[in-house]
């Protein structure tokens, strides 16, 4: 083991990880997405990523009846 941290290489390991590492952040960090995957149950708003994303409403609801219920009051309330 010693004669692999004298040749370098975790040294060049070490770096490499550090330059993917801030890539990879540069690559999340304030770009924005129109959607966001892997989310189980998550349903976007229709504009959401779009210039009107600020006139989006948030709902959180525990449970599927409960996410229902709120949906079918905003729309509702937008047909008034």
């Amino acid at each position: 083991m010693p004669q692999v941290s004298k040749c370098g290489i975790v040294e060049s390991i070490t770096s490499w990880m550090k330059f993917k590492a801030q890539a990879q952040l540069k690559k999340v960090s304030g770009a924005k997405t129109n959607k966001l995957k892997g989310i189980p149950k998550l349903d976007d708003a229709n504009d959401a990523g779009t210039k009107n994303s600020r006139d989006c409403t948030l709902i959180l609801t525990e449970g599927d009846s409960a996410k229902t219920l709120a949906v079918a009051g905003m729309t509702q309330s937008s047909s008034r």
